[in-house]
């Protein structure tokens, strides 16, 4: 399986799908637009080597496979992370109970909780990047 290496640069060589992400972001009012903004600077920080598109109506960013989304929803922007049941939590943040999707309501800036969800996404990209040694 195919796993982005540091070599891979897919943020700069898709100007398409970082196009489609701005585009979906200049499509959400405030205070939504503000939150998704700076839960992509997060996601980009934290996995710069990841991809990032538009993929079932809203940004994802992958790598082996899909780390996690953003999309904007009724009082709150979900940032969701595809391996979530695998991640640890201590504070008890993540919500659902899919077979492994969890995710984070952020009704405002101030729910965001930016060491914290930097070492999820950290860690959902690292389990990402190990998933092509294990099959």
């Amino acid at each position: 399986m195919w796993c982005l290496t540091e070599e891979d640069d897919c943020m700069s060589e898709d100007t398409a799908s970082r196009d489609a992400v701005a585009e979906y972001i200049s499509g959400v009012d405030s205070p939504q637009r503000e939150v998704i903004e700076a839960l992509r600077a997060l996601i980009i920080k934290e996995a710069p080597i990841a991809s990032e598109t538009v993929k079932w109506g809203q940004p994802c960013y992958s790598g082996c496979g899909i780390i996690c989304a953003i999309a904007a929803e009724a009082g709150h922007v979900k940032l969701g992370l595809f391996r979530g049941e695998d991640l640890f939590d201590p504070e008890g943040l993540l919500e659902g109970a899919g077979k492994k999707m969890r995710h984070i309501k952020v009704r405002s800036m101030h729910d965001i909780r930016a060491d914290t969800f930097a070492s999820l996404i950290r860690e959902a990209f690292g389990l990402d990047q190990r998933q092509s040694h294990t099959g």
